[in-house]
């Protein structure tokens, strides 16, 4: 709340700057620089994601429709061939995860799955997932659990 104070020093409007309950709730909200630290998601939000991309993608099983198709990808035959020269990738159960800071995201190749493109299913699921919230948001939940090459 704003305090205005006329020439005589009177209080025309808001709080007394000495309610201590009101100065608790500003200073619970207030972050000082250097003070954020980010909050790690949890490894089972990451399996839920997938298994509900697995579960709920335009009734198909995406998951299953990636396994063992990254090798139609140029840039991902290149990491099949030599997994051990790309350190970053690891592939598991004919998936392809990439090691990110402090999770694995999943790989989507460049292929056709009944016709359209899997990085095009991906992303319309995720912004149907997140009720229309927008492009930023749906960016936002991709960045958080999948990697393809731009």
């Amino acid at each position: 709340r704003v305090v205005l104070h006329g020439p005589r020093g009177e209080r025309r409007e808001g709080v007394s700057p000495t309610d201590a309950s009101v100065q608790h709730k500003l200073s619970d909200n207030v972050l000082l620089p250097g003070e954020y630290k980010p909050v790690e998601p949890p490894a089972e939000q990451e399996s839920q994601f997938l298994e509900y991309l697995s579960e709920n993608s335009e009734g198909l099983d995406l998951l299953t429709a990636l396994k063992d198709r990254y090798g139609e990808d140029p840039f991902f035959a290149l990491i099949l061939e030599a997994p051990k020269q790309y350190k970053n990738f690891v592939v598991e159960g004919g998936l392809v995860f990439i090691r990110d800071a402090r999770k694995r995201l999943l790989c989507v190749p460049k292929i056709l799955v009944s016709g359209r493109s899997a990085r095009e299913i991906v992303i319309r699921h995720a912004h149907s997932l997140l009720a229309h919230l927008g492009a930023h948001r749906t960016l936002c939940l991709l960045r958080d659990h999948l990697w393809w090459k731009t």
